[in-house]
């Protein structure tokens, strides 16, 4: 039996560093499912060095650099009041 619990945090930091190190079938009894909005991927192209640094800014703050990109849009959409 697995004593391995889910970290009970909205620390992105945290959440990544415990995912870097676990993998999600070690806790399927814990998991329930969750209605939410679907989401809308979108294609956006970079040049090669912000790219590079996109990913420098992504791993100093130990997020992926999809999180990160996330928070930064979410954070420019709620101070323009979206």
């Amino acid at each position: 039996m697995s004593t391995k619990k889910l970290p009970h945090t909205d620390s992105i930091s945290e959440l990544a560093r415990f995912w870097d190190n676990h993998d999600v079938t070690e806790f399927e009894n814990e998991l329930e499912e969750v209605p939410g909005d679907e989401g809308v991927d979108f294609v956006v192209n970079l040049t090669k060095p912000q790219g590079e640094r996109l990913k420098e800014v992504a791993k100093s703050t130990g997020v992926g650099v999809s999180v990160l990109l996330h928070d930064w849009i979410s954070q420019h959409l709620k101070s323009q009041g979206l």
